[in-house]
């Protein structure tokens, strides 16, 4: 299976997003519980 290097940084800067996403999300959602 070959990815490229570009193809490759690119799901990690979507996944670490999406991680930052949920560290920002997490406190507001325990907050409103």
């Amino acid at each position: 299976m070959l990815v490229s290097g570009s193809a490759l940084s690119a799901t990690i800067r979507a996944f670490s997003a999406s991680l930052q996403l949920r560290r920002r999300l997490s406190p507001v959602i325990t907050s409103i519980r």
